[in-house]
């Protein structure tokens, strides 16, 4: 019993993890239903929260590959933005194949950002489907509810952006999201000169 016991102990850490996401994506799906979601919509720097989810997933031993500029400023709710991005990770990991990268990317009125993993990808026919809730496609099998792309997406659109499936580079899913960017007269002058130029980092 002894020599298994480490074993036995990332069983039920991975069992309690899987359970505290679809507690968590139960209640944003409860809060999606009720029109509650996004209520805290402010500038917010898209660059600086990738980071640092793809430190917290690395602590976990998920290596995750960023692609950003230097600050990238987005109209969102942080806690519901971090939300989106745990749902992509997990997803990437479970239903993909590393490497798993992040990508954010910047135009004149909004903001990309990808989720792109070298898995199995999400057949063309599938790519609407699979945001649908409680909805488990063939190529996608694994534990949960099906209700993770569905909240992803929810929140996305309650945020004013958009998702959409797509084929990664080379194979695999790669998820892309467009937010948009604040007026200038909301960003503030200020907090502009602060984040300094978008020049992109690796």
């Amino acid at each position: 019993m002894e020599e298994h016991r480490k074993e036995l102990h990332d069983v039920v850490e991975l069992a309690a993890l899987r359970l505290g996401t679809m507690v968590e994506d139960l209640l944003v799906a409860a809060e999606l239903e009720r029109g509650e979601a996004a209520r805290r919509l402010e500038p917010v720097d898209l660059t600086r929260v990738v980071r640092e989810a793809a430190t917290d997933h690395g602590l976990l031993g998920r290596e995750i590959e960023v692609t950003a500029p230097h600050a990238a400023v987005v109209v969102c709710d942080r806690e519901y933005l971090r939300r989106i991005l745990d749902n992509l990770v997990d997803n990437a990991f479970k239903y993909g194949r590393p490497p798993v990268r992040i990508e954010v990317a910047g135009e004149a009125e909004h903001v990309w950002l990808s989720v792109l993993d070298e898995g199995r990808g999400v057949p063309e026919v599938d790519r609407e489907k699979v945001f649908d809730r409680f909805k488990r496609l063939d190529a996608m099998n694994g534990h949960g509810l099906g209700l993770g792309l569905s909240v992803v997406e929810g929140l996305v659109e309650a945020m004013g952006g958009t998702i959409r499936a797509e084929e990664a580079p080379g194979g695999g899913a790669a998820f892309r999201i467009r937010f948009p960017r604040p007026a200038r007269t909301i960003l503030g002058d200020a907090f502009a000169e602060a984040l300094g130029p978008e020049a992109p980092t690796p």
